[in-house]
């Protein structure tokens, strides 16, 4: 799990830092911008690598919240003891393996 978190996270950040790049290029040459009107062209250069970097901060979270969800059930679905699965525990691994997919998700997308 932690290898595809690295992996998403250190895309993720190569992406911000290419359009942190882009948009610093574009604002020191403005008036070449202006003048050859290339603002749209420039602006769908810069939301591409916005949103690439943005759908691997939703796959980070995905994968954060499903590995979360797993541990926790299988935690809970053990309560220490080897071969025994408590009816409570159960019930509540698949809430909470849910609430901490939704949780991550959204932390990530943000």
């Amino acid at each position: 799990m932690s290898k595809f978190l690295v992996k998403f996270k250190t895309n993720q950040l190569k992406h911000v830092a290419d359009s942190g790049s882009m948009a610093e290029e574009v604002i020191s040459t403005i008036r070449t911008a202006q003048a050859f009107a290339t603002q749209v062209k420039l602006a769908v250069l810069f939301d591409k690598d916005v949103a690439a970097g943005s759908i691997l901060g939703y796959k980070q979270g995905v994968t954060l919240g499903i590995g979360l969800g797993i541990m926790c059930k299988w935690l809970l679905t053990r309560q220490g003891r080897p071969h025994v699965v408590s009816p409570v525990a159960y019930s509540l691994s698949f809430p909470l393996s849910l609430s901490s997919i939704g949780l991550l998700t959204s932390a990530s997308v943000l």
